[in-house]
């Protein structure tokens, strides 16, 4: 299992927009900032940053953040200039590739700690990916 994430970006009318997914390691999440970035270039005056979602997969069990999660919203939120608002890890239930059963757990950023937050759930299409990222052992024999 590796871990997976993918960026969101909630408009304000309503359309949910894929900003980057990136598929990290046995025990380590990547997101591409530079993409991120690119992002909020693209749509200038009308970014808001509370509208980014971040998701990402941590193995089974594992449900809460880690120091290295805090330590990448930490950077987030000083690189966009806000707090992130939106921080969400899931586990899936099983390693079947078809069994997209999860948990979830979110997390907002303010005042320099993560709080837990009400999760904003992923269609199953966006779980499927992260699943198949996670699972589908698309880098060979890790």
């Amino acid at each position: 299992m590796i871990e997976s994430s993918i960026v969101l970006y909630e408009h304000k009318h309503g359309n949910i927009e894929i900003v980057t997914v990136d598929l990290g390691g046995p025990a380590t999440v990547e997101f591409d900032f530079f993409k991120m970035w690119e992002f909020k270039k693209r749509l200038g005056e009308k970014f808001d940053p509370k509208a980014f979602r971040f998701y990402h997969v941590h193995p089974s069990g594992l449900l809460a953040y880690s120091e290295t999660d805090l330590n990448c919203v930490k950077g987030f939120s000083l690189a966009f200039g806000r707090d992130v608002w939106y921080f969400s890890i899931i586990t899936f239930d099983s390693s079947d590739i078809n069994d997209i059963a999860h948990k979830q757990i979110s997390y907002t950023y303010e005042n320099g700690a993560l709080r837990e937050f009400l999760k904003f759930g992923l269609d199953k299409h966006h779980l499927l990916l992260l699943k198949v990222l996670s699972y589908g052992n698309v880098m060979g024999d890790k």
